[in-house]
């Protein structure tokens, strides 16, 4: 019994020393110089997040902020044995209303305070895409497909998801009540690893609402149809968070070059509807 006191009396000493040590440690830790600006500058580096827009039945996605994470930025300062900014690490903050789960609303927009253009490609079951990828180059962009084209193309659609563009569901001649909505989807999300799933309405339609929403699909209603003219048309357009459809035709992709152009020479970037809803801290 004796013993068995002795134990429990080192292990108690063992603790105590360990606690004493872990208090004396942050107690030195928060006296730091590197620490005391540290915590007088986060507030000064911080990012508050946007909140998505919520409209009847309309959504457009907000944007995460950023909070600085005190105690990573200590540890990476410390090994360099002053404050630097440079080395300030940050905890993304999500915004109190987010488009994530929003699948009644219809989607209108990427967020307006980023500087981003989306263009969809809409195409039809036997629609060639090479000539629009050479064009593209390393922008990402998003296929709108049918279940036809998919079918026929169904290793071509993995290797777009792998390469950064988005896939759009159009079912079967885009009848969402069709069962080829849902082996679709699975194709895209499931196979393809596609995070997120789309529908296409090019005006608000319930029963595309309906359906793509029970299946957790965001229905995504464009600013535009771009069936010709497509230089002028961006040229009118052009503004933050636009999302464009693009009819695929020898008209438009013609002048799709020349439009991707001049939306970088404007400032913009090209992304895919995955990136454009994803809601992550953008600078």
């Amino acid at each position: 019994m004796k013993h068995f006191f002795q134990i429990i009396g080192l292990l108690t000493i063992v603790c105590a020393s360990f606690i004493l040590t872990e208090k004396t440690s942050t107690v030195v830790k928060e006296a730091d110089t590197i620490m005391v600006k540290i915590k007088e500058n986060a507030s000064k580096y911080s990012v508050a997040p946007v909140e998505a827009v919520i409209t009847n039945n309309t959504v457009i996605p907000g944007i995460n902020g950023l909070e600085v994470n005190q105690q990573k930025s200590y540890y990476e300062m410390k090994r360099i044995g002053t404050f630097n900014d440079q080395f300030l690490q940050y905890d993304e903050v999500a915004p109190s209303i987010t488009i994530k789960g929003q699948y009644d609303k219809y989607v209108i927009s990427g967020n307006k305070t980023i500087k981003q253009v989306a263009l969809l490609f809409i195409l039809d079951d036997d629609t060639e895409i090479d000539e629009i990828l050479n064009k593209i180059g390393d922008n990402k962009v998003t296929f709108y497909i049918t279940s036809v084209w998919l079918e026929n193309n169904n290793e071509t659609v993995l290797s777009l998801i792998k390469d950064g563009h988005s896939i759009g569901n159009l079912s079967y001649n885009r009848d969402y009540s069709h069962s080829d909505f849902i082996w679709m989807d699975t194709i895209i999300r499931k196979v393809g690893g596609q995070n997120i799933g789309f529908c296409y309405a090019p005006v608000e339609t319930e029963q595309v609402l309906t359906t793509c929403s029970n299946n957790k699909n965001y229905t995504i209603i464009p600013y535009q149809i771009i069936e010709q003219n497509l230089f002028s048309a961006l040229k009118k357009s052009l503004t933050n968070g636009l999302i464009i459809a693009i009819d695929v035709n020898n008209q438009t992709i013609k002048e799709l070059t020349m439009g991707i152009e001049y939306i970088q020479k404007k400032g913009y970037n090209l992304v895919s509807l995955e990136t454009m809803l994803s809601e992550n801290y953008q600078k």
